[in-house]
């Protein structure tokens, strides 16, 4: 089995999440369905996210501690309608260190290398985690918590709420600016909240720098639920649409007997009318038409 992948001391336990557990805990709440599934097998119910034997016991419990202040501090305010500046130290930004080192060790496994520029990131964010001191190495933190999309104007597509609420995404890339300028990000997006690591500070390449002050993450501080997502985004858009859309059609994609029957589960449920997922739902018919109507369909 080898060694834990943080403490290389330790075995590691065989259940350790890629993304943290209490995301999927929420994911299922309010529905009477209590099922996930994943884009990749529609016809699948699963119960949970992606684990593996990455972390040893001691490392997993250091893991939790971090994910526990973030869920309170931040994550279940917001999502439960909070909106303001949010008071953090350190364990933020050690959190979203932990979800990016977990994240960028499983990318590098399945795809059985890792680039050189992507390697040194993920070496840093185990630094980080390892010494639990965001402030002594060169990783730069972001946080964009997401806001409804109610038209087409701000460039997103029909789908877009289902994404931003509903889905669990990842990307890692780098992006070359012009002359020289070389970054290579992690972007973990959780329902509500999208997170990025990078080697190389963004708001020293972005042209609209002074916007995403908001979602800098530093030792300690104020994180704004408030400021705008779109700025700190805009280099991955395409990508974003391009997924957007994939989970916007991802009920066409589930057997007609399965969605028949999770429609009947739903419609029986009192309380599904009102549910975040509804809104969710109603938001992106809307968007929908919209879309519809721009194309004469």
């Amino acid at each position: 089995m080898g060694l834990c992948i943080l403490c290389e001391q330790e075995p590691p336990i065989e259940n350790s999440h890629i993304i943290s557990r209490f995301v999927f805990k929420r994911m299922k709440q309010g529905t009477p369905v209590k099922t996930l599934r994943h884009s990749s097998r529609p016809s699948k119910p699963i119960q949970d996210g992606i684990k593996r034997p990455y972390l040893c016991e001691g490392c997993e419990a250091r893991f939790s501690k971090w994910e526990h202040y973030f869920c309170k501090t931040a994550y279940d305010p917001y999502r439960n309608g909070a909106k303001e500046l949010f008071e953090y130290d350190e364990r933020f930004g050690l959190f979203l260190a932990s979800l990016h080192f977990r994240y960028l060790t499983h990318l590098c496994d399945e795809n059985g290398k890792t680039d050189a520029g992507l390697g040194t990131l993920l070496e840093r964010l185990k630094q980080v985690c390892l010494s639990e001191k965001y402030s002594q190495t060169r990783v730069y933190l972001y946080v964009a918590f997401l806001h409804p999309v109610e038209s087409l104007d701000r460039g997103y597509p029909p789908g877009i709420n289902t994404y931003w609420f509903s889905a669990i995404d990842g990307f890692a890339f780098d992006w070359i600016l012009p002359p020289d300028t070389k970054l290579n990000i992690s972007f973990v997006k959780l329902p509500y909240v999208a997170t990025f690591a990078s080697d190389v500070p963004l708001e020293t390449v972005l042209t609209q720098s002074k916007l995403i002050e908001g979602n800098v993450i530093f030792t300690e501080g104020k994180v704004d639920c408030n400021a705008t997502e779109d700025c700190i985004l805009q280099f991955m858009k395409e990508k974003i649409n391009t997924r957007a859309i994939e989970i916007g059609g991802f009920e066409s994609n589930i057997p007609s007997g399965q969605r028949a029957k999770i429609r009947e589960q739903i419609e029986a449920d009192p309380d599904h009318k009102i549910s975040e997922r509804h809104k969710v739902y109603k938001l992106d018919r809307k968007l929908l038409r919209e879309w519809q109507d721009i194309k004469g369909e």
